[in-house]
């Protein structure tokens, strides 16, 4: 299992490689994954035409999708839910990594986003986000998923994030108000 930890002044959490399903622990992780689980098949990964969100709607509000861009330099965002642009206070819809976030953030999320498509395996971070609204350290747990195109290799990632989920002292440290 690979560990990463990040931090930003809106985040602090760790990133893993995912060894098996059973790390997931928060509801709308493991919906996710299950849901993927079951459109892959036999495959790696599902491909995008295989996704409905609306097989999903429970979670959707809590989901987004990025697309990488020139093979996996920068990712572009497909789809923020309601949810989070609510949790996030900006809409990241139709922009860059590198127009939401300053560079230190860029390159944190590039490096998540990069090792769901170099692995094609599902990642799990678990941590903490600043909320906008209370500006007080909120825990969460994500799953980031591989999803591709008929035949060919990882060309996007969705996630979710379960704000339900409080992570253990072992996982993430919840920094200071």
């Amino acid at each position: 299992m690979q560990q990463n930890e990040s931090r930003s002044h809106l985040m602090y959490s760790r990133f893993y490689e995912a060894g098996n399903d059973h790390m997931f622990q928060a509801p709308m992780t493991r919906r996710l994954l299950q849901y993927w689980r079951e459109k892959a098949g036999a495959r790696r990964h599902p491909a995008w035409p295989d996704i409905n969100l609306i097989d999903i709607y429970d979670i959707a509000p809590n989901m987004m999708v990025r697309d990488a861009v020139d093979g996996g330099r920068d990712f572009l965002c497909r789809f923020c839910g309601t949810g989070l642009v609510a949790i996030l206070g900006m809409d990241p819809t139709g922009r860059r990594l590198g127009d939401v976030y300053d560079d230190a953030g860029r390159d944190m999320m590039l490096e998540r986003y990069r090792l769901v498509v170099e692995k094609d395996a599902p990642v799990r971070v678990v941590g903490y986000v600043r909320v906008v609204e209370r500006n007080l350290p909120t825990g969460f747990e994500c799953v980031m998923l591989p999803v591709g195109g008929d035949g060919e290799g990882v060309r996007t990632v969705m996630m979710v994030l379960d704000f339900s989920y409080e992570p253990s002292v072992e996982e993430a440290h919840k920094p200071e108000v």
